[in-house]
């Protein structure tokens, strides 16, 4: 029993240690259609843009280009500072955001 015991012992040391000698490291992952040879398959990857808006603040400071959301709508700033104008058409200071659409 003891022999048993010792021997499934060093064949459990022995596996873990050929286990790490064979181990792979690195990981590579393709899509193959059956076209090409899965050594030369290529992929297409899609990107979008990414627009980024935040609440109107009137004490924020604003870039050309920022754009906000004010009262149900989306506004690009025209000129840079605190733009404590409010964005809206028709109002004095308008000239300091344009109508946006995302």
């Amino acid at each position: 029993m003891k022999k048993g015991i010792k021997a499934l012992k060093f064949a459990t040391i022995m596996a873990l240690l050929l286990g790490s000698f064979f181990s792979v490291t690195d990981s590579f992952a393709y899509w193959n259609n059956g076209t090409v040879p899965p050594d030369t398959a290529t992929g297409t990857v899609t990107t979008s843009t990414w627009v980024q808006y935040f609440d109107w603040n009137v004490t924020a400071t604003y870039a050309v280009g920022d754009i906000v959301f004010h009262n149900g709508s989306y506004w690009i700033a025209t000129k840079a500072g605190t733009n404590s104008k409010e964005p809206t058409l028709g109002k004095p200071g308008s000239n300091w955001w344009s109508p946006y659409t995302p």
